[in-house]
């Protein structure tokens, strides 16, 4: 039975509207892609060529510096450098700390933005903090402040480089809420990530060297201290041999006191001055031993 030539033609008509609704379905979702991708470069751009003024001064930095280091011990241990591994360490603990409290800070702040949706601030959790993988926001807020802390390795930690870390926070993270909100953000919300940059820097930081700072030369006064007494025990036994050998009691073969010579060395001063009274009384009796 051959089949009808409209009922095929139908079918035809129909299979190609098929296929060129899931064609053209496919197209609209790249061109929504790409529109997307390119509207995130766009703000990137914007973002990097209209660079918003960082509106904390020097001064803020000082003030900050002089409160957490407010003693004379404290001012000389932040002027002290740090080897690298002590201010990665630094940098990577600061960050890990404050991190989360950003991230909530951002989630709260999207809210207010129409078409935020549940999953968007899922999707930015994802990517905010640093994996195996993927530096994500907080890789790159690690690396720049470890970059710029190197500074201090000759020059302690000084107002400038507090500063120049929490700018480059700043714009790391202001960067990142921008692709958040998918649009430009309120000079407000840029001052109050400034904020959250500052406040999770200045102190965390200055206490922290401070205290790696007081570890260290603690470390050093004690491999100081070390050698010097072993020097002064070696000089303090090299001047009893000294006495020794007035008498006549030292080992010629090793350059040790013999047996009776360490019972006449231990009435030794510690200074190794003898007492002659007691020298003298030894040295009778071992004379007397000899003679039997």
């Amino acid at each position: 039975m051959k089949e009808d030539p409209t009922q095929q033609q139908t079918l035809l008509e129909s299979n190609i509207f098929d296929n060129w609704n899931l064609v053209e379905s496919q197209e609209d979702k790249l061109q929504r892609t790409r529109a997307s991708i390119d509207r995130k470069e766009r703000l990137y751009e914007l973002h990097s060529i209209k660079r918003r003024q960082f509106t904390k001064s020097i001064q803020e930095f000082q003030t900050a510096l002089d409160t957490f280091a407010n003693t004379a011990g404290d001012r000389t241990f932040i002027k002290q450098g740090l080897d690298p591994n002590s201010r990665s360490a630094i940098i990577t603990k600061i960050v890990q700390q404050a991190s989360p409290l950003w991230l909530r800070n951002f989630q709260i702040l999207a809210k207010s933005y129409d078409g935020i949706s549940t999953r968007d601030l899922d999707e930015f959790a994802q990517s905010f903090f640093d994996s195996t993988y993927a530096k994500n926001v907080v890789g790159a807020v690690k690396d720049i402040g470890d970059f710029i802390y190197h500074g201090a390795s000759t020059t302690g930690l000084t107002p400038r480089i507090l500063m120049d870390i929490c700018k480059r926070w700043s714009e790391i993270l202001q960067r990142a809420f921008t692709e958040l909100i998918d649009t430009e953000m309120s000079n407000a919300e840029a001052e109050v990530i400034e904020k959250m940059a500052f406040d999770a820097l200045c102190g965390r930081l200055v206490r922290m060297h401070i205290d790696v700072a007081k570890k260290s030369g603690n470390a050093l006064t004690r491999e100081g201290i070390l050698p010097q007494k072993w020097a002064s025990d070696a000089e303090a036994q090299k001047r009893k041999i000294e006495h020794l050998k007035m008498f006549d009691l030292v080992d010629a073969k090793f350059g040790a006191p013999s047996q009776p010579a360490q019972a006449f060395a231990e009435q030794s001063s510690v200074n190794g001055a003898i007492d002659l009274s007691k020298a003298k009384t030894t040295l009778e009796k071992m004379l007397m031993t000899r003679t039997k």
